[in-house]
């Protein structure tokens, strides 16, 4: 087992399974140990080991493995085993264990200690309520790594030394001085982003506090760390994405635990529902249930249930993940898929979904085209003609290479949208993917539907994979280079921590071509869509959430665990921090 599998296995055994740890081996070990005299080590043998007369009854054998899980000398090939012999194995183990040796009593307490706070800290948070606390705290952010940063005036010897490094970039290799900045930046952004997710992964594992947090309030430090950074710079959106982002993270892990006020305000805020388990036919389900339509001149929007359908069969089919071996797989064929109804964030701080699509779409342009040519009455068969002929020409710019592009795609028709047949029977549709104004999207895939009197139909949708994308990446470079059909093996890994998919989608959005274009010269219908009537984020819910503390008893009983694991360790000061963590958080 490769080194990254075995500390994320630890992550989800460990700290996410404490009940079953508790009850099964912790168990076994106190029972044999209160069993046990000077002489009596077969009762512990029994108890953890093959049999009662030895702890393993062949060598132990260690898989040895470099930073990327493969052998360098011979990519083809795993890295060589290291082999310890199950005599060593086995003194080793009897002078651990056996009570006439100094130290044992000690380790038997805090076996013992650690089962009882673990059990104790279990019963008052509940047993899933740490899930997906190591990564919720980071920050959902990488700077420069969605566009670069020109120099800073501010700072003339940083930015000439990073100039220089952009020039001499440049000059080696022939790509453009400014491209070159653009490529160093990311990868210095992303080297300092994993860096600091490190430290705030840790911090959970190792500080009573962070843990009492997250598990308490489905909060922790690292994200009102970077919640408060964003606030002290009055990007309001920025710091209402990172406590979604935390959110989020607690529901992919499959978190069991109570939700603070503070996190279920600025939630209420930035969904017109709550999170629920996807299934075929769920969405349209919830949108009708809710109520979820637009109004246009006062009246419930023409959507019917065949077009919902149609929204949802696009969405569940848009967002794909690779799987252990690579293989895509589609959002509605996955299993424990969640789904959240987002607001389309008019007015709010949650995303600003309605512009990003209507006002920024890219479509508009060439549909006010259509509508002047046909003096604002075009029939589909007119309309459809010559979206028909922009779809194509955005195609093949689509198809150009990503860097004479700069990554950016145009929409094109969708599907059965692209003949006059399929357009006569569903309607016209067009799509495409884009990146969002919020930043928990690192992209948005967007659905429209066009009608021949003006109105506009969209939907957004992003699936929450900010986290997920980097593994996939990683284990698509090792197996290009050794072959091997898992990779690296860090997605199957990090299903375990984060074993459900989520998608966000907006219900249906509307507007109006002759609203939108007031110069075509007729009034469109007055039209007002959902919202979650619960007002815009503001300032003052989120310094709750970063105000917010975990309950005396709460923290109590993660500082109990935190003194029995140090006794095992000889009172080491990794296991004993807590009194000045709230200190030091301040100053980081």
């Amino acid at each position: 087992m490769k080194w990254i599998e075995r500390f994320l296995n630890n992550y989800t055994k460990s700290f996410e399974a404490e009940s079953e740890a508790y009850q099964s081996g912790f168990s076994a070990l106190v029972e044999s140990y209160d069993a046990m005299s000077e002489a009596e080590l077969r009762p512990v043998r029994s108890a953890i080991g093959a049999s009662a007369e030895e702890f393993v009854a062949e060598d132990v054998v260690i898989p040895r493995a470099s930073v990327l899980g493969m052998n360098m000398s011979n990519p083809q090939e795993d890295m060589p085993n290291q082999r310890i012999p199950k005599e060593l194995f086995n003194t080793l183990g009897d002078a651990l264990f056996a009570p006439s040796n100094a130290g044992v009593g000690l380790v038997a307490k805090g076996v013992s200690g650690v089962r009882k706070a673990g059990q104790a800290a279990v019963d008052y948070f509940g047993a899933d309520a740490g899930k997906g606390g190591p990564i919720a705290g980071i920050a959902n952010y990488i700077d420069n790594f969605y566009g670069s940063t020109p120099p800073d005036p501010s700072k003339p010897i940083r930015s000439a030394i990073g100039t220089g490094t952009d020039k001499a970039i440049s000059a080696v290799s022939g790509i453009d001085a400014d491209k070159a900045r653009t490529a160093r930046q990311k990868i210095t952004g992303m080297f300092k982003w994993g860096l600091k997710s490190a430290v705030d992964g840790v911090e959970y594992l190792l500080d009573p506090q962070s843990r009492a947090l997250y598990k308490e309030m489905g909060i922790t430090p690292g994200s009102q760390r970077h919640t408060a950074r964003a606030l002290a710079d009055n990007a309001i959106h920025k710091a209402t994405a990172q406590v979604q982002y935390t959110s989020h993270i607690g529901r992919q892990a499959g978190r069991d635990g109570p939700i603070a006020q503070q996190v279920q305000t600025i939630m209420d805020k930035s969904g017109v529902t709550d999170y629920f388990a996807y299934t075929n036919g769920s969405y349209a389900a919830a949108i009708k249930e809710g109520k979820l339509y637009p109004k246009s001149g006062g009246r419930k929007s023409s959507m019917g249930a065949d077009d919902l359908k149609y929204i949802e069969d696009h969405f569940g089919n848009v967002w794909k993940t690779p799987d252990a071996k690579g293989n895509s797989v589609s959002f509605k064929d996955d299993e424990g898929t969640i789904l959240l109804i987002k607001a389309p964030g008019i007015g709010t701080q949650t995303g600003d979904h309605y512009n990003d699509i209507i006002q920024a779409g890219g479509y508009v342009g060439d549909l006010y085209k259509a509508f002047t040519k046909y003096d604002g009455k075009p029939s589909l068969e007119q309309l459809w003609t010559d979206l028909k002929k922009a779809s194509d020409k955005n195609a093949e710019f689509n198809a150009l290479p990503k860097s004479e592009r700069n990554g950016k795609t145009r929409w094109v028709l969708k599907g059965d949208s692209s003949t006059l047949k399929g357009a006569k029977e569903n309607g016209i549709w067009l799509t495409d993917s884009k990146s969002g104004r919020a930043y928990t999207e690192g992209g948005i895939n967007f659905l429209v539907k066009v009608q021949p009197n003006g109105n506009i139909f969209a939907v957004m949708s992003d699936e929450h994979n900010f986290l997920e994308n980097i593994p996939a990446k990683l284990d698509d470079v090792v197996r290009s280079v050794t072959g091997r059909e898992e990779g690296a093996s860090l997605i199957s890994q990090f299903s375990e921590v984060l074993p459900h998919r989520l998608v966000a989608v907006t219900p249906p959005m509307q507007a109006n071509i002759f609203n939108l274009r007031k110069q075509l010269g007729t009034e469109g219908p007055q039209i007002k869509n959902v919202t979650t009537g619960e007002g815009a984020v503001r300032k003052e819910d989120l310094q709750a959430f970063i105000d917010a503390r975990p309950s005396e008893r709460g923290m109590l009983l993660e500082q109990q665990r935190n003194r029995a694991g140090a006794e095992i360790l000889g009172g080491t000061g990794l296991l004993t921090v807590g009194g000045s963590r709230e200190e030091q958080r301040q100053q980081r």
